[in-house]
């Protein structure tokens, strides 16, 4: 099978199945990118970890495409512009994705990589709104809000201006990969500072 085919194949599923295919895309990505990111830092995987982060992933490629979506709403009902869709859409929701990836890694971290935390956490957040901010780096989460800022309203603004609508998620997702490596690396750093045993 070529490479060819095996593109034609992935386009065709996402232009069938777009939730699906932001979902496997997520899959894919998001471990490969966990553990590339500690063995840069750590030299080593823990696979607990990566465990935890395949656990979240579909969540996050379906992120993924709520992402897209939300810069096509701005197009359809603020401004057609790419850039005023990829700043209005993607790249407000994309901070808050860096906040929601930056809390779950550290009530990973906290709880032993146990899915099961999250839902506890989330829902005693309720009752503890400053619980939330406690575990947030703000000098690595700041390095993830300038980067949303800058190199992903450049990325939006390309895929919303030249990318075909099946391929923007696929597009956005594999784009990220390199961008999860980096985010994965500043969670990693700030849990450690977190987290200091």
């Amino acid at each position: 099978m070529s490479f060819l085919t095996i593109f034609e194949f992935y386009r065709s599923f996402n232009l069938m199945h777009p939730v699906l295919g932001a979902i496997l895309t997520g899959v894919i990505i998001f471990p490969i990118a966990d553990i590339i990111s500690q063995l840069i830092l750590d030299k080593k995987v823990d696979w607990r970890k990566v465990k935890y982060t395949l656990g979240l992933s579909p969540f996050y490629g379906a992120y993924g495409y709520v992402s897209v979506l939300s810069g096509l709403f701005v197009g359809k009902y603020i401004s057609a512009h790419s850039l005023a869709m990829a700043a209005l859409g993607p790249n407000l929701i994309g901070n808050f994705f860096n906040l929601i990836f930056f809390v779950n890694n550290s009530i990973g971290q906290k709880y032993g990589y146990q899915l099961v935390a999250l839902p506890r956490y989330y829902l005693n957040l309720l009752r503890r709104k400053e619980q939330f901010f406690a575990y947030i780096s703000g000098k690595e989460y700041l390095k993830a809000v300038i980067g949303t800022l800058t190199f992903w309203n450049m990325v939006q603004y390309i895929n919303y201006s030249y990318v075909p609508l099946e391929l923007q998620t696929p597009m956005v997702l594999t784009v990220s990969f390199a961008w999860i490596i980096v985010l994965s690396f500043w969670s990693l750093i700030a849990r450690k500072k977190l987290f200091k045993s």
